[in-house]
């Protein structure tokens, strides 16, 4: 074998180490990783549908002797909430309020179960529904934990007068009485 011979040998099996190696490092398996971070805030969030005055007129009977009566109750307020919680507070809940008693009249106040579209625990209304709204915070809805109600349903809310003998000999026919209703999203 001349020199010649013995280097182009020399080169090939160099070529082929050199390819093998070249290729063994192209076909290994690689990867890439980068980390996720979400940032996860308390969230409590609640309004209405509506919040425009709502009017009740106290209408005259038909027959004297009986009783003068309330334009009908009125359905057409709905509660929408959102609620993120953190593991120190369970739970949150929604009470309800008037800004003053009214002499000779009781609001009363039914809610709903939030419908529509619901996402997670939205709560339940208060077994004592419906009752008598006073200036005092009563809880409406309770048990609320991660959710969201919906712009669609959300707790629908029916608000009907009635007279309350207790303070019916205070009320006023030559006075119009506004109280405002405010609602409150809270932690437990």
């Amino acid at each position: 074998m001349n020199r010649l011979h013995k280097m182009i040998i020399k080169a090939s099996i160099l070529s082929v180490m050199a390819f093998l190696l070249i290729s063994n490092s192209v076909l290994a398996d690689s990867t890439a990783t980068h980390g996720i971070s979400i940032t996860i805030p308390e969230i409590a969030l609640l309004g209405l549908n509506n919040s425009g005055i709502m009017s009740f007129i106290i209408e005259p009977p038909l027959l004297p002797g009986n009783p003068p009566t309330f334009n009908p109750a009125n359905s057409s307020r709905r509660l929408f909430y959102t609620s993120i919680i953190s593991a120190t507070e369970p739970t949150r809940k929604i009470t309800g309020k008037l800004s003053a008693n009214i002499d000779g009249i009781l609001i009363s106040l039914n809610a709903t179960d939030p419908a529509g579209g619901v996402v997670g625990n939205a709560g339940d209304p208060v077994a004592a529904l419906p009752f008598n709204l006073t200036n005092a915070d009563q809880d409406i809805i309770t048990g609320i934990r991660n959710c969201w109600t919906g712009r669609t349903d959300g707790s629908q809310l029916t608000y009907t007068p009635n007279f309350d003998p207790a303070t019916l000999n205070n009320l006023d026919a030559d006075f119009d009485v506004s109280v405002t209703v405010t609602y409150t999203l809270t932690d437990n």
